[in-house]
């Protein structure tokens, strides 16, 4: 695509994917982040899933089942979740999961 230029929050965000498990983007509107997710971001990471709460039904799968949602995406990573503040219920899930994994890996802070 010709209009996509060099985004300089990319370096940031694979710098901080090292060592945050939870990453969020925010920004005004009609700036790109939504580009960034689902155009740039897949194509940096090797094993991404990209899903819109734009989508009627992943909205509505989410909202009914935050933790499947989660559970059915586990082998991806990152998972890049495009208008989450649609569904605020992935939120408790998404902390639940990494407080889960935290435990699992016995790393505490």
């Amino acid at each position: 695509m010709a209009h996509l230029r060099k985004r300089h929050a990319l370096s940031l965000i694979k710098r901080r994917l090292k060592s945050s498990r939870v990453l969020t983007i925010q920004g005004a509107r009609q700036t790109g982040k939504s580009v960034l997710a689902r155009i740039i971001l897949p194509t940096e990471f090797n094993n991404a899933l990209f899903e819109t709460f734009d989508l009627a039904t992943t909205k509505r799968f989410a909202h009914e089942n935050p933790d499947t949602f989660l559970e059915k995406n586990k082998e991806y990573h990152p998972i890049i979740i495009d208008e989450a503040q649609k569904v605020p219920e992935i939120f408790d899930a998404v902390k639940y999961q990494v407080d889960l994994h935290l435990l699992q890996d016995n790393i505490f802070y």
